[in-house]
């Protein structure tokens, strides 16, 4: 125990002895240098005193190196010349990483560029696509369909007047056309039917039998017969016309009531749309004439317009 504190304070003495003798060299970064004693340093600053007595203080960051020994001018040259040299490579390859990194990130600025500009022309193109889709879409967008009893009423009217008022003009030509002609075959076979019951209901030529002998006979039987003939084919030709008048009427009453999709607006030569229009406007008397008396609130009139619109 007792040689290990010897040896302590002999190493201690040791040094303090070999400090006093060999003088400490501060090198500064400017490439001066100063010899003395370190009296106190710390993480801010030395103090250095030299062989006169002065005491000098550098800071650390202006400090390049301190040695515990006495250096001439020329070591200390070499200690200056190799830091600036670790220095200037330091710079240079500071320089190549900086030119290396600017023409990196010019070439991902390209890159971003690049993606940018496609990405606009991508977006530009899917706007194209969903203005395709709309229209497309606006083409064959199939409405919600159901019975038009407008279309139903105007039918039982007369055939073809509803399809002619839902925008349906060659069907409601169809049918409009067809029921006329049927309205006209029917009246041609009415008339027919009509004179051919008259002549085999007024004929009176039977009475004259006694007369004519059995020629008469002979020949009134066949002309009646003649008469019962026509009279059968008038009234079957009048069912016929019959049955296909009312058929037209019914086909044309099943089409009107079919499933129908919304209709675009009609509107008349002046913008107005069919149906009601109710409109009231205010009129007020001499508005601007300065009176001494009260205003009455009373005073003007109003005008209602009421009227219907309609297209066929």
């Amino acid at each position: 125990m007792n040689l290990n504190i010897k040896l302590y304070f002999s190493l201690l003495l040791f040094l303090i002895i070999t400090l006093s003798i060999f003088p400490e060299t501060v090198i500064l970064k400017s490439g001066k240098s100063f010899k003395g004693s370190v009296i106190d340093q710390n993480i801010d600053y030395l103090k250095l005193k030299d062989k006169e007595g002065n005491v000098l203080q550098f800071q650390r960051n202006d400090i390049h190196k301190v040695t515990y020994r006495d250096l001439d001018e020329k070591e200390v040259n070499k200690i200056v010349d190799v830091a600036n040299q670790k220095s200037e490579s330091s710079a240079n390859a500071s320089d190549e990483l900086n030119d290396d990194l600017i023409t990196g990130l010019m070439e991902q600025n390209k890159q971003i560029i690049a993606l940018s500009n496609e990405v606009v022309s991508l977006s530009r193109e899917l706007e194209k696509q969903n203005q395709r889709i709309e229209t497309i879409e606006k083409t064959f967008k199939v409405a919600p369909k159901r019975i038009r009893w407008g279309v139903v009423a105007r039918s039982a009217i007369l055939p073809g007047l509803g399809q002619y008022h839902w925008d349906e003009p060659i069907w409601g030509s169809v049918y409009l056309t067809t029921f006329l002609g049927a309205l006209v075959h029917y009246n041609n076979s009415l008339n027919n039917f009509q004179k051919a019951k008259s002549d085999y209901q007024n004929d009176f030529r039977s009475l004259m039998i006694l007369n004519t002998g059995n020629a008469g006979i002979v020949f009134n039987f066949l002309d009646k017969n003649n008469l019962s003939s026509e009279y059968k084919k008038t009234a079957k030709s009048l069912n016929t016309a019959a049955d296909v008048l009312v058929g037209v009427f019914l086909i044309n009453l099943i089409d009107s009531l079919l499933y129908r999709a919304d209709k675009d607006p009609v509107l008349t030569s002046d913008g107005k749309k069919t149906g009601l229009n109710l409109k009231a406007e205010v009129y007020q008397m001499d508005p601007f004439a300065l009176s001494s008396k009260p205003q009455n609130i009373s005073s003007g009139n109003v005008e209602y317009k009421i009227g219907y619109t309609w297209v066929f």
